[in-house]
């Protein structure tokens, strides 16, 4: 009886990993306010975003979404100064975080976060490209 019930659960988990949510979105270099994404879930998720492309933060300056390895400090009025300029970066809560070319979030249900490129806020209007994200929504943990 164990067996059969293990063999179920095990079903199951499987079944559930074979539907997990996915989705992607564009990511323009000029968009300075950055694009949304929401949990559209009611309860909290952990959603991986993983990002390709290329785009470039001045022209000629073309990167992917790691970045330049120089700080952006150098340039200054970046919304991560310490962090590559022409990175991606998301805006989660009351603050920025280093995206790369991935990250992992806990977003609460119904919670938006904003992604962009690091750049100083006066220099958006010569950028160019964009990034693809894709993102995958984690199984919750089972109770």
């Amino acid at each position: 009886m164990r067996f059969i019930v293990l063999f179920y659960m095990l079903l199951g988990l499987m079944a559930a990993s074979a539907f997990a949510e996915t989705g992607s979105l564009i990511v323009p270099a000029r968009y300075l306010i950055g694009v949304p994404f929401t949990n559209d879930s009611s309860e909290p998720n952990t959603i991986h975003f993983s990002a390709t492309g290329r785009w470039s933060w001045r022209f000629g300056e073309i990167t992917t979404p790691a970045g330049e390895s120089n700080s952006c400090q150098i340039y200054g009025m970046c919304p991560m100064n310490r962090k590559n300029i022409g990175g991606l970066i998301v805006r989660h809560r009351t603050r920025y975080r280093y995206v790369g070319n991935s990250i992992q979030l806990n977003l609460r249900g119904g919670e938006t976060v904003y992604f962009l490129m690091n750049d100083a806020a006066y220099s958006y209007k010569d950028n160019e490209g964009f990034v693809e994200i894709n993102w995958t929504k984690l199984p919750s943990a089972m109770p």
